[in-house]
Parts: structure tokens; C-alpha cells; sequence
């Protein structure tokens, strides 16, 4: 659980990890608010930026790109007020994390559909 107000705002990220090895972690993470770069900022805080996010402090420029990927997306329809719930499928969510860290043998099989 992270809490940060440095703006003003109040942000709040939870995360939980799901494994490690020597190099990296696989978080999952969750959040009450939705502050601009609220993720990449946390994780920055805890000394922990995530892959590829120069930006924000990850100093390996090999990664090409950002390695942050969301599972799914619950928002409210702003005309009929419901919640909209988008699930991303497990193996597209793999295929994103493909050429980077999930190569690496000590992440492989760690997501499975819920």
C-alpha cells in the first residue's frame, strides 16, 4: 500500500507481488484513485521503477518500451451510470509481456485465468 499527497491529491496504490527473481518483480497492482502516472511515480517512491520507464527511473535503457500492462479496466458509463468491467485475456496479456521479462524462465506460468 503506497499513499502519497505531494500534489495536494490524495493517490493510493496496493500492490502485491507475485514473483521475483534476481532482476525483476511481478506485481499486481490495484488503485483506489487515478492520478497521472500515479503507478510509475509510486513505484519510483519505493525504489522500484518499473522496466523501461526512463522517466521515472529505471536505468536499463535496453527496453525498448514501457513495461506496464493493464489486466483489466473497470469504469463508469458516464451516460447510464453502470460499471463497465474489460478483461484482458490471459494470453494476450503474456503476449505483451512476451520479449522482455516473462522470457526470462523463472516467470513463465505464474498467470492463469481467473
Amino acid at each position: 500500500f503506497v499513499y502519497s499527497s505531494n500534489s495536494g491529491k490524495l493517490a493510493i496504490t496496493h500492490y502485491k507481488k507475485i514473483k521475483e527473481n534476481s532482476k525483476y518483480t511481478w506485481l499486481l497492482i490495484n488503485i483506489d484513485t487515478g492520478r497521472k502516472n500515479q503507478i510509475r511515480v509510486h513505484m519510483k517512491d519505493l525504489n522500484n521503477p518499473i522496466v523501461g520507464d526512463l522517466k521515472y527511473g529505471y536505468k536499463d535503457n535496453n527496453y525498448k518500451r514501457l513495461c506496464l500492462h493493464a489486466s483489466s479496466l473497470v469504469v463508469i458509463n458516464p451516460i447510464n451510470k453502470k460499471e463497465m468491467i474489460f478483461l484482458l485475456n490471459s494470453y494476450i496479456f503474456l503476449y505483451l509481456c512476451g520479449k522482455t521479462i516473462y522470457n526470462q524462465a523463472s516467470f513463465r506460468g505464474i498467470y492463469k485465468d481467473h
